[in-house]
C-alpha cells in the first residue's frame, strides 16, 4: 500500500519511484529475452558493440506480444495501481511491457541536451483528472544522459488545469496554449533548458527531470505529464519497459 507521502508525491510531481519493484531474477530473465530477440531479429549482439545501431531500436512489438515481460506486472506494481486507480478501476494490459531501447549516439563526444522535439503526453480527454498511469521499468542501470525519458515534473497539473478551464484537449491546442501562457515551456521545448532547472508556472512548480534508475526499479507517471524521448550519450544501451495503464 502506498503511504500518504507517496500519494502526495505522485499527485504533486506526476512521478513516483518504486525501487526494486520486481525480483532480480525476473529482471535478468526479461533482459535476456530482449537481447535474444535483438540478436535473432536485428543482428544486434550483446557482446559485439559494433552491431549496436546508434539511436533507438525499432519493431519490438512482437516480443511484447509474446508475454516476455509479464513480470513487469509485479505484486508491488499491481498494488500501487490499485491504490492510485482503485481496485478493479483499471484495465490490465493484454501483454505487459513495450521495450524502449536506445543505443549510444554515433558521436562518442556528443553533448547531451534536453530534446527540442517529441514532447507529448500519454492521455488527453475530459473524462478524469487521472485517466490512468504510465509505468516505466528499468532492465539495466540508466544514468544521467543515458537515454532515460525526460520529464517535466508537475506539468500534468498544468495540462489538467487547461482541460478543466477550457474544455479543450486536442494535443496541438493544449501545447500551443501552454506555450503562449508560459514562455519558460517554449524554452524547454526549444532545447534551451537543462535537467534540474525549474520554474513556478501558475503556482505550479515544474522541473526538467531525467528518468534514471537501477534494474527492477519502476517509475509511475501521471499520463498527462509532458515527456520526451532523450538521446543516449553514455556508453551503455538504455533498456527500459513502458506500459500505459488506462481506467
Amino acid at each position: 500500500m502506498l503511504s500518504p507521502r507517496q500519494r502526495d508525491e505522485f499527485h504533486r510531481l506526476g512521478l513516483l519511484r518504486l525501487p526494486r519493484a520486481a525480483p532480480a531474477s525476473a529482471v535478468t530473465a526479461m533482459l535476456n529475452r530482449l537481447w535474444a530477440f535483438l540478436s535473432a531479429q536485428h543482428g544486434i549482439k550483446r557482446d559485439r558493440v559494433e552491431t549496436w545501431t546508434p539511436g533507438p531500436a525499432r519493431h519490438l512489438q512482437a516480443l511484447r506480444r509474446s508475454g516476455a515481460f509479464a513480470p513487469m506486472g509485479s505484486d508491488l506494481v499491481l498494488r500501487a495501481l490499485d491504490d492510485l486507480l482503485g481496485a478493479g478501476g483499471w484495465r490490465p494490459p493484454k501483454a505487459w511491457g513495450l521495450p524502449l531501447v536506445t543505443f549510444s549516439a554515433a558521436d562518442p563526444g556528443a553533448t547531451w541536451r534536453v530534446p527540442g522535439s517529441g514532447w507529448h503526453v500519454d492521455s488527453y480527454g475530459p473524462e478524469h483528472e487521472l485517466p490512468g498511469v504510465t509505468v516505466f521499468m528499468f532492465l539495466v542501470p540508466v544514468a544521467a544522459a543515458g537515454g532515460g525519458t525526460v520529464v517535466l515534473e508537475g506539468s500534468h497539473r498544468l495540462v489538467n488545469r487547461h482541460i478543466a478551464t477550457t474544455g479543450t484537449w486536442r494535443p496541438a491546442d493544449v501545447r500551443a496554449a501552454l506555450a503562449d501562457s508560459y514562455p519558460w515551456l517554449r524554452e524547454v521545448w526549444g532545447g534551451q533548458r537543462h535537467p534540474g532547472e525549474d520554474a513556478v508556472l501558475g503556482e505550479v512548480r515544474t522541473a526538467v527531470c531525467e528518468l534514471t534508475g537501477e534494474p527492477g526499479d519502476v517509475v509511475l507517471m501521471h499520463p498527462r505529464t509532458l515527456h520526451a524521448a532523450a538521446p543516449n550519450t553514455g556508453r551503455s544501451p538504455r533498456m527500459m519497459l513502458v506500459e500505459i495503464i488506462n481506467r
